[in-house]
Formats: C-alpha cells, sequence, structure tokens
C-alpha cells in the first residue's frame, strides 16, 4: 500500500454529521465493500508471483469515489456522484466482483480527468518568467506604466500584472521577488527599512489555479482529453468554466497566484491548498493554508495558518484577486488526492515511466504504460 492514503472511514461516522445522511448509506456502503474487496485482493497476492499495481490502484480508485461523496465540491457533484455510484449499484447480471469492477473504473475516470489534470509531475519548479533585464524603474509607478497590461494575453504578461497586485511577494510567505527589488529602486528601498523576522526575498513564480494544460488550444488527441476535464467540472456544476478560461484567457488574474518556490512546488502537487474562512461572503477573501500531512511537519514553522488576498496595485488601479471558486476546485482536487493515496501513486507512475524505458516482458508494466498513456496526453504550459 502507499504510505500517505486514508482509510475510507465508517458509515455509521459519516451519516452521524452529513445532512443527506439517508441518501448516503446505501451508496457510501456499496464503495465501503468495494473499498475491502481489492484491499483483501491486495492482501492476499504473492509479490513474488504478481505486481500488487493494479490491486493497488483498485484500494485507491475506491477511495476515490469514497471521498468525493465526504468532500464533494459542491452540492450539485455530490449528487452527481452519488447518483452514479447508485447506477454502479444498480446494474443487472453482473457478479459482485463486477459491481465492484465499475466502481474501480468510475474512481479511474475521475484520477484521470478530475485530479491528474491539476497535478504537475515531480521535477524541478519551472523558472520564472517575464523580467526585462534591460529596463530599471526609480518608482513602482513607473514601473506599472511601462509594463501593466489591461487584459493579460501571455504567461509573461499574467506574471507582471500578477507582480504589481500582490506587491512583487509571495501570497503566502511575503517573500519579496528578487528580480522585482533588482529593477525597481524604491521597492528596494522599501525591503531594506522592512522590519520583520520574516523578512526574506527570492524567486517567485506566476502559478494558474486551473492548470494551462487544460485551457490552451491543442492538437486533437489532447484536446479530447482535456474535453474530458471539462465535461467533470461541467458535470459538478462549473459548466462556464471553459468559457471563463478558454485559451488566452487562462492568464487571466482571477486564476493567478504569485508564489515562492517552496508553495509553488506545493501547490503544484496538490500538498497544499486553500479553505475559505467564511465561504458563503464572496468579498471576504480570508483562507485557512491546508498541508498535506505528508509535508505539513516539515515546512517552517513561520509558515502561515491563514491569509488574505490583497490588491496591493495603487488605489485607481483595480487588479481583481484570485476566483475562490477556481480555489474551491483545486482545494477539492488536492484533499480527495491526499486522502486516497492518489497523488503519490501518480507520483510513483512517472518515477516508473522514468526507471522504465523497454517494458517488462511478464505484463508488470501494463498498468504503468496505461497511466503514461494518459499523463502524457497533459501538456504543461509555463
Amino acid at each position: 500500500m502507499l504510505r500517505s492514503d486514508f482509510p475510507l472511514p465508517t458509515t455509521e461516522s459519516i451519516v452521524a454529521v452529513h445532512p443527506r445522511s439517508a441518501d448516503i448509506k446505501r451508496h457510501y456502503d456499496f464503495v465501503l465493500e468495494a473499498e475491502r474487496a481489492a484491499i483483501s485482493h491486495l492482501e492476499s497476492i504473492s509479490l513474488e508471483k504478481a505486481t500488487p499495481n493494479i490491486h493497488t490502484l483498485n484500494v485507491i480508485c475506491a477511495r476515490i469515489i469514497g471521498y468525493l461523496i465526504i468532500h464533494p465540491l459542491n452540492d450539485i457533484a455530490h449528487i452527481y456522484v452519488l447518483d452514479e455510484v447508485k447506477s454502479c449499484h444498480a446494474k443487472n447480471g453482473g457478479s459482485q466482483e463486477e459491481l465492484y469492477y465499475s466502481i474501480y473504473t468510475l474512481g479511474l475516470h475521475y484520477l484521470n480527468y478530475f485530479i491528474r489534470p491539476f497535478k504537475r509531475p515531480c521535477g524541478p519548479t519551472p523558472p520564472p518568467s517575464g523580467y526585462d533585464s534591460r529596463t530599471s524603474f526609480d518608482r513602482k509607478q513607473q514601473y506599472i506604466n511601462a509594463n501593466l497590461v489591461s487584459t493579460p494575453t501571455s504567461h509573461s504578461q499574467s506574471r507582471t500584472n500578477a507582480l504589481i497586485r500582490d506587491g512583487y511577494r509571495c501570497m503566502v510567505t511575503g517573500t519579496f521577488d528578487i528580480h522585482s527589488l533588482s529593477k525597481i529602486t524604491e521597492l528596494a528601498i522599501e525591503f531594506r527599512s522592512y522590519q520583520s523576522a520574516r523578512k526574506r526575498s527570492g524567486i517567485t513564480n506566476c502559478c494558474h489555479i486551473i492548470p494551462a494544460s487544460t485551457t490552451m488550444n491543442l492538437v486533437y488527441d489532447k484536446a479530447e482529453y482535456v474535453a474530458s476535464v471539462w465535461t467533470v467540472l461541467s458535470n459538478f456544476g462549473e459548466p462556464n468554466l471553459v468559457n471563463e478560461l478558454r485559451g488566452a484567457n487562462t492568464h487571466h488574474l482571477e486564476n493567478i497566484l504569485t508564489l515562492d518556490c517552496a508553495p509553488r512546488d506545493y501547490f503544484d502537487q496538490l500538498n497544499m491548498w486553500f479553505d475559505k474562512v467564511n465561504p458563503l461572503d464572496r468579498n471576504d477573501h480570508r483562507y485557512f493554508v491546508r498541508l498535506a500531512e505528508a509535508i505539513g511537519s516539515f515546512v517552517y514553522p513561520e509558515f502561515p495558518k491563514e491569509i488574505e488576498f490583497v490588491n496591493h496595485a495603487p488605489d485607481f488601479i483595480t487588479l481583481p484577486l484570485p476566483d475562490y471558486r477556481y480555489l474551491r476546485i483545486h482545494a477539492a482536487c488536492a484533499k480527495i488526492a491526499h486522502l486516497s493515496g492518489a497523488s503519490e501513486y501518480i507520483d510513483q507512475v512517472f518515477q516508473d515511466i522514468e526507471r522504465m524505458p523497454v517494458l517488462a516482458n511478464d505484463g508488470s508494466s501494463a498498468d504503468v504504460l496505461s497511466n503514461a498513456l494518459i499523463c502524457l496526453a497533459d501538456v504543461e504550459t509555463y
């Protein structure tokens, strides 16, 4: 089994706190049975005779469905997933194993088209972009006049606008962007006079909340993959996202965070997400910073537990803050990926791809290849 997954909680513990307990019990019980069946298969196999990977994947897929029920994106998503489980449960003419298999297949669908698109492969953080090394500025307003665009249509433009909006700092740690410090004299003076034990400078990055790889115009085969991703989000009650973020719209500031290297990696790896402090108030931009258990005890002590997104641009410049809906989607995805073990499984798939240039003769690499075909449909755009 994986190191970071969490078995599904009992039906009683879920029903006791859930407003739709009558609708949940039967269908959640079915998902629990599928999880237990997959665990039983996993525990019974001999590692000398067969690979456990497919059985591990079945456990993860069952847990994805269970946690989609427990931590739905919204009410529409909750009802939709329950209806899908009901459909799996109601299939006639199949054995119990076949019914469980329908749950595993459904979970794999959400692994590929809900979780996977939000998770960047492990590797170096993409280099920052968007700097003009030829020009320096005495004052921040001069920099703004020269670089701010009304509607960013590229990664470089959105990065520059986001730096202006975010005060040339990481939105989580407050780290000053070192390239901006070297370019804007007024900002450098502010940094030197800034009195705080947490004062630091470093490289910051422009981070898309909804990844650019799901929104750009792609070739046909990859476009099919992206279409499946948007179908899932539409079924989950977000049918307008595809138009809001189509093509260059993905670079609008509502979809952009300024993060330094560590938070950027945590966010892209689904190890960090943001939960709104007051979900009912759209004008309240305070968020709890959540960290996956795998890294939560290792980040530096002053890593904030709560943050507030603020527009630091001059008063006469209105720059939109990150859209809570996009952050909510990322948060739901991250929670489910973390709890189910899907995040770690995806990491293992990419590691196996790197280590397995030639497929094994015994067929043990079949699931790696299957996952690789889906994962490689993604395109990272920086």
